[in-house]
């Protein structure tokens, strides 16, 4: 406790020692300076790679399992191609894991056994090996010590994808008339996608407010032609109409519409009675064109006027028994059905009347009761839905049907939806979005089928029912995820796509921890071994997937890197400790020759100058470390100043994503905590070992 008091009453600022306080401040803000900067980088590159390790696994699970080349070379693989159960054809792991017998090779229905063909593999009992129930067994059980690991066979195959986009070239999205079709061809891989909510939801991207525009924009057309390479659509019947708008309101509720400027026209009637407002009419000479309200009264139409036009300012009094304009001396009296133009969108609350689906012809037979202000006062009433766009909706979570997009089937299993044609729902990568394609678009999946005397095109009618991050699947942007059904048709047929059969199929596996793939790895590779099943599957953790493998080993390397840098740049901070210290003992010499002939020893006063660096080095890092809390949590406020500095975006996001990691690393603040103090000490041993080193007699001496 003497050599803590002493300690901090030296460190106090003295204006009788200001060269002393000086260094002080410097040397403290130089480490806080350098812890800041330390913690906010070591967190952004941790939080990254958390990040892009999340990314992959979602998608590819920590674990894959396939089958090695004894699989394909066994009896067990290579009979269903002699057995009539079997249908003549190789079945995937899937169909594998549910057929009932491990053996469908029948002696009385089916030709003999070539000579060629590989010996059946038995165990103690006699019985054939089944390596994939074997192995559903094994995860079955290693589920129930792990409740945290999930497991799923995948498949992956090839297909040409062709895409039709039906699309409004009018501000309006819901008129009609000036529709135009577009065509988006690509050569695409596809894979089955895992279907657990906890491991799919995280990859998959939420509909817009353009991709639930589009929808309805769809509701009025039939497109039953989209296996054609042609662009035919005709209108639903009414009938038909209505059956398919009472469908989507059902899965979706609309909440906020933007009315669509210049084409909307605000009604009188929408006004609150006994107000006033500021209008603005765009005259010809004496004769009024049109009226606006602007949402500010202040403010005037921004819209350009022709030659020979002019604004003219006016007041609307909203009147119960008549309503009128005055300008000038002039009053105008208006109609109940008067409408006003808008020099910019409304955004307003919305709700559909539902019973007005059953009349529709049309979208703007419906609808929609709003709410509002303009211009300060509070508005509302109904509007036909034309001219008007959705801005805010809720997905219902369980809807009375299937919606048409990606959805929780129950607690353990989603599923894609299937059209009323029986088109089926595919996700695509979220390269798609960004290039137009919206949920709901139809088309189709083309590949080859052989026939006994050439190839044939079968086409697989589809639509998207949503879109996924790819993150860094080695397919990326190519890569559509589908049902199982889908891959299962293709790779039965002879086609044009040459897949290695060993990475075709296989299952992958998931657990909350990736950290922990060494552990899970060895323990089922160790039951493998034990069931004797070991040499027909091939275990593979993340690390050692070829399209991530360089990448996680140069997260680590920059991992290690900047942590060597950190601590030389944290020494380098810690040795204006040095100069601190040895300052404030030759400021201090007469004190410590005081304190020395009252009895102190040299080692309290060693620790008092230690004390003195050790006390500078933890408040430096405490506020680094303050400063760098409030830096993550502000980091996107940050990029978004650097980049308008720049003129572009100051972070890639393709890279780095929507935005940077806004949590501190644990592991950050750990090594910062512990190696600054650590180098404060050490910095402060050279002052410390002086200070004791003094002789009082000389120093007294000295002083005389």
């Amino acid at each position: 406790m003497f050599e803590l008091s002493i300690a901090l009453k030296y460190l106090i600022p003295r204006k009788k020692h200001l060269s002393v306080t000086l260094i002080a401040m410097m040397s403290l803000a130089v480490i806080s300076l350098v812890v800041w900067l330390l913690l906010v980088f070591l967190s952004v590159t941790e939080g990254m790679e958390k990040t892009w390790l999340k990314k992959l696994t979602d998608l590819n699970a920590p674990l894959r399992i396939t089958p090695k080349q004894a699989y394909f070379s066994s009896y067990y693989h290579q009979v269903d191609s002699i057995s009539n159960i079997s249908n003549f054809s190789s079945k995937t792991l899937g169909e594998k894991l549910q057929t009932i017998s491990s053996d469908p090779y029948d002696p009385e229905e089916d030709a003999e056994i070539p000579s060629y063909f590989p010996k059946p593999d038995l165990d103690d009992k006699g019985s054939l090996i089944d390596p994939v129930k074997g192995l559903f067994s094994i995860l079955m059980q290693m589920q129930e010590k792990h409740k945290s690991l999930l497991f799923q066979d995948y498949e992956m195959s090839g297909a040409m994808l062709k895409v039709q986009m039906l699309r409004n070239r009018s501000a309006s999205p819901f008129s009609t008339g000036q529709e135009s079709m577009n065509f988006l061809t690509q050569v695409s891989y596809l894979a089955t996608p895992p279907l657990h909510p906890k491991t799919l939801s995280p990859l998959l991207l939420t509909p817009t407010a353009k991709d639930i525009n589009h929808l309805f924009f769809l509701a009025s057309y039939r497109m039953d032609s989209f296996l054609s390479d042609s662009s035919p659509k005709t209108s639903l019947s009414t009938e038909g109409f209505q059956e398919k708008m009472n469908y989507l309101l059902k899965c979706v509720e609309i909440k906020t519409i933007k009315t669509v400027s210049p084409t909307f026209r605000l009604p009188l009637r929408l006004l609150p009675d006994n107000t006033s407002f500021t209008v603005y009419g765009v005259f010809r000479q004496d004769s009024c064109l049109e009226w606006f309200i602007t949402d500010t009264s202040s403010k005037k139409p921004l819209m350009p006027l022709p030659n020979g036009t002019q604004y003219q300012k006016g007041t609307l009094h909203k009147k119960e028994g008549g309503s009128f304009i005055s300008y000038g001396e002039k009053n105008i009296p208006l109609a109940k059905e008067t409408f006003f133009s808008l020099d910019a969108p409304l955004t307003l609350r919305a709700k559909v009347d539902l019973t007005s689906v059953s009349h529709a012809f049309k979208m703007a037979d419906i609808q929609i009761f709003v709410q509002g202000s303009i211009q300060g006062k509070e508005m509302k009433g109904s509007i036909p839905w034309a001219d008007l766009e959705i801005v805010s909706f809720t997905l219902e979570n369980s809807p009375l049907i299937s919606p048409p997009w990606i959805h929780a089937k129950s607690e353990k299993e989603m599923t894609l939806p299937v059209g009323p044609s029986q088109e089926i729902g595919v996700l695509l990568p979220k390269a798609f979005q960004e290039n137009g394609v919206l949920l709901g678009d139809k088309g189709y999946l083309s590949y080859a089928s052989s026939t006994a005397s050439a190839f044939q095109e079968m086409r697989t009618p589809i639509f998207v029912a949503g879109f996924y991050d790819p993150g860094i699947l080695s397919v990326g942007n190519k890569c559509l995820l589908v049902p199982p059904s889908i891959t299962r048709s293709i790779n039965s047929c002879n086609t044009s796509f040459s897949f290695d059969k060993i990475a075709l199929n296989g299952f992958q596996v998931w657990f909350d921890n990736p950290n922990n793939v060494e552990k899970i790895q060895k323990e089922l590779e160790s039951r493998l071994k034990e069931a004797g099943l070991l040499p027909y599957w091939q275990v593979t953790s993340f690390k050692n997937y070829d399209f991530a493998k360089d990448l996680l080993q140069q997260f680590q390397s920059d991992r290690y890197l900047f942590s060597l840098v950190g601590i030389i740049i944290l020494l380098v901070a810690c040795c204006n400790i040095v100069s601190f210290l040895i300052l404030l003992v030759n400021d201090k010499k007469k004190e410590i020759a005081i304190l020395q002939s009252m009895g102190a020893s040299k080692k309290s006063i060693a620790c008092i100058f230690a004390l003195c660096g050790i006390a500078v080095g933890i408040l430096g890092c405490a506020l680094g470390i303050l400063a760098g809390v409030i830096t993550i949590k502000n980091i996107d406020t940050l990029v978004r100043f650097l980049s308008t500095l720049q003129g572009h975006d100051a972070f890639l996001q393709t890279f780095y994503g929507s935005s940077l990691p806004t949590s501190l690393s644990s592991s950050a603040i750990l090594f910062i905590s512990i190696a600054t103090p650590v180098l404060s000490i050490i910095a402060g041993l050279i002052p410390a070992i002086k200070a004791c080193r003094l002789h009082p007699s000389s120093i007294l001496r000295s002083e005389s």
